[in-house]
C-alpha cells in the first residue's frame, strides 16, 4: 500500500470512530474511541511528516489512555492541568511555524473539555469545536485529506447533538 492509501485507510477508521463518539450515550465508551480516534489520527500527521503535530499527539495519545480511567482518576483534579503544562512544554519547545499554535491550544482545550465535561451532549459541543480548530490547521497546513474527516466529525457531532436533545434535560 502507498502512503495516500494509508492515509485514506485510517481516516476512514477515524471517521467511523467519529461516528461512533457522536452516538454513543456512554462517557467511557466516548474515552475508548478517542484514545483510538487519536491514535489513528497520530499516524496520518506521521505519515503527512508534520512532526510537531505528532510530538504533540503522542502526549494526546497518552492523555487519551488515561482518561479512559477518569472514572477512577476524578479525585486526582492536577491530573489536567499536567497534560495542560505538559502540552504547552512540548509543543513550545518543537514549534517550527506560527500557526503550530493551533496544535498547541487545540489540545489544552481538549483536555479541559474532556476531563471537566459531565456530559455526553457537553461533549458532543467540545468535539465540534475542537475538529472546528483542527479543521482551521489542516487547511493552513495543506493536509486537506485529514480536513475531510474533521468536517465529517464536526457533521456527525452536530447532528449527534441535535438527535440527543432531549437527553440533555435528563444529563448533570
Amino acid at each position: 500500500m502507498n502512503i495516500f492509501t494509508n492515509i485514506i485507510f485510517i481516516q476512514i477508521v477515524a471517521v467511523l470512530t467519529s461516528i461512533y463518539i457522536a452516538n454513543t450515550k456512554h462517557i467511557k465508551r466516548i474515552m475508548i474511541a478517542t484514545f483510538i480516534f487519536n491514535l489513528f489520527n497520530m499516524f496520518c500527521y506521521y505519515m503527512q511528516d508534520d512532526l510537531m503535530t505528532v510530538y504533540m499527539y503522542i502526549l494526546i495519545v497518552v492523555r487519551s489512555f488515561i482518561y479512559v480511567y477518569k472514572e477512577k482518576l476524578d479525585k486526582y483534579s492536577f491530573i489536567p492541568f499536567f497534560f495542560i503544562a505538559l502540552q504547552v512544554i512540548v509543543g513550545v519547545v518543537t514549534m517550527q511555524h506560527w500557526y503550530n499554535i493551533f496544535a498547541i491550544i487545540i489540545p489544552c482545550f481538549t483536555i479541559y473539555y474532556m476531563w471537566f465535561y459531565k456530559t455526553t451532549q457537553k461533549l458532543r459541543v467540545g468535539n465540534i469545536i475542537a475538529a472546528g480548530l483542527w479543521f482551521i490547521y489542516n487547511i493552513i497546513t495543506g493536509l486537506y485529506i485529514i480536513s475531510i474527516s474533521r468536517i465529517i466529525t464536526i457533521i456527525v457531532n452536530s447532528i449527534a447533538l441535535y438527535v440527543h436533545r432531549k437527553d440533555a434535560l435528563y444529563e448533570g
